[in-house]
């Protein structure tokens, strides 16, 4: 076997264009993501990373194109990209100020990952937060005067002092071993050790934080997404944001939306909108004429792969209702439409991610655009700019109109790369159930196939069951990796 697979990894690169994608060159390609747009429509910012595998490290830096206007390239988006952090360790997760005058992102510059500021004109980054146990998302107040930030703390610390002072205990103690008196114990690689994440109101101006989201529970709750699961209004005078009420969360798939006070707990406590739901209820938006909240719900308690709806809550009567029960899909991500009539939303159908539009007065959602795989996107004026990528072809900032026209890359991060490569031919099957069901799959040949030939196959099984695999890039699981080793990739999606 491994004989025959040396054959034909050297046939292929004799009968291929170009260099297979095989790790080493995986590791060289850019990696584009999270999209950030200007209040006037005009900028971008996004982060591109840098594998370092000598280093077993990555290294990222924040950069921004024109998205239209006079600076724009062909057909009047895109334009030149401009690096505007070093990217000597980690800068990412951009955030343009309310005026639009200031971009502030995350860095580990200075050892713990914190917010950093720099005018959008031009100048030096000048660190803006100092929490002891670093920032993990953030988003700016409308006012423009305060950051809101999830951290990790310490739940029984209510301040910046009190947390430095555990973490250097911690650091300190000679014995390292860990206690844990209940579950989660960890996720992924990162041990709970008995830290929740809270919702915090950071002054620019300095001064103390106030923490929002007090107690001994996470807020906003573990998301494989990550992100700002949290919204301010836009009278700036309360914040939404997502937690599981339950005592055992390791046996739960419950949370739910709460309303507090942006000007502290100690104004008015947080007040529950969704207890009746038992099931998630999360990922909440107010609208932009503050009259609605959107949230992502579940309605089958402990079932993690349920359905995604679109809800809407009435805030003068706390009544809500599903926009998309007509819609055989999970909601993803979601975005207001500026005049508050409507909603744009990332969706997955047949193995490739799509944007729909639903209106607030009810109706199916109607599609805008089908393409690849979607990675985060913002609304800006007639226009989606969001990140996406192929089985073919990494992540890059694209916008497409909001009338489904005139797609297109406005950065071009891995086109060097991508023009000295051998990619492998990529197609669909269909294939009949016994219940006479169409079955999705996905297949990836080997660059330079022959027909006439046999190959080795691998079949990819993804996890789930609420998992597929889409026309997307993966820096983990690559079918173009294995295409490149001689497999012949067969990347099913079973129901």
């Amino acid at each position: 076997m491994i004989l025959h697979l040396a054959a034909v990894v050297a046939a292929l690169a004799a009968g291929a264009s170009g260099r297979p994608v095989r790790f080493e060159e995986l590791a060289k390609i850019p990696r584009v993501a999270g999209v950030a747009v200007s209040p006037d429509g005009r900028l971008a910012a996004y982060t591109v990373s840098t594998p370092d595998v000598a280093a077993n490290a990555s290294h990222s830096a924040v950069w921004v194109v024109p998205v239209g206007g006079e600076a724009a390239g062909r057909n009047g988006v895109g334009g030149e990209a401009k690096r505007v952090t070093s990217g000597e360790n980690s800068d990412s997760d951009a955030r343009f100020s309310p005026d639009g005058k200031t971009l502030a992102f995350l860095s580990t510059r200075d050892g713990t990952s914190e917010i950093w500021t720099m005018p959008v004109a031009g100048g030096d980054a000048t660190k803006a937060t100092s929490i002891p146990t670093g920032v993990d998302a953030f988003s700016w107040a409308p006012d423009g005067k305060s950051f809101i930030a999830s951290a990790t703390v310490f739940p029984g610390c209510s301040d910046a002092a009190c947390l430095q002072k555990e973490r250097d205990r911690r650091a300190n103690a000679t014995v390292k071993g860990r206690i844990a008196d209940h579950v989660f114990i960890r996720h992924w690689n990162t041990w709970k050790d008995g830290t929740r994440s809270h919702i915090l109101r950071i002054p620019i101006a300095g001064g103390p934080y106030v923490d929002l989201t007090p107690g001994n529970r996470d807020a906003p709750p573990f998301s494989i997404g990550g992100g700002a699961d949290w919204d301010v209004s836009a009278d700036g005078r309360d914040l939404v944001y997502a937690s599981n009420p339950d005592a055992n969360e390791s046996l739960s798939t419950n949370a739910d939306v709460y309303v507090v006070p942006l000007a502290g707990p100690q104004n008015g406590g947080a007040k529950n909108l969704t207890a009746a739901n038992l099931a998630f209820d999360g990922s909440p938006r107010y609208s932009p004429d503050g009259k609605w909240i959107a949230y992502r719900s579940q309605r089958r308690a402990g079932f993690e792969a349920d359905r995604f709806r679109l809800m809407v809550l009435d805030r003068a009567t706390g009544a809500s209702r599903s926009l998309t029960d007509a819609l055989d899909a999970w909601v993803e991500d979601y975005r207001w439409a500026p005049d508050s009539k409507s909603i744009v939303f990332s969706t997955q159908l047949k193995g490739r991610d799509a944007f729909y539009r639903v209106a607030l007065s009810g109706g199916a959602p109607s599609a805008i655009w089908t393409g690849g795989g979607i990675a985060g996107f913002e609304l800006s004026g007639g226009r989606i700019v969001f990140v996406s990528s192929t089985l073919s072809r990494a992540p890059e900032v694209w916008t497409v109109g909001q009338d489904g026209r005139g797609a297109a890359p406005i950065t071009h991060a891995a086109d060097s790369v991508f023009a000295g490569l051998a990619l492998g031919e990529v197609s669909e099957r269909q294939t009949a159930s016994s219940d006479n069901r169409k079955l999705h799959a996905w297949i990836v040949k080997p660059p330079g196939f022959d027909p006439s030939k046999k190959y080795p196959a691998v079949f990819f099984i993804h996890g789930g069951p609420q998992g597929a695999w889409i026309d997307s890039w993966s820096t983990r699981w690559n079918p173009q990796v294995w295409a490149a080793y001689g497999y012949v990739v067969y990347a099913a999606n079973p129901r």
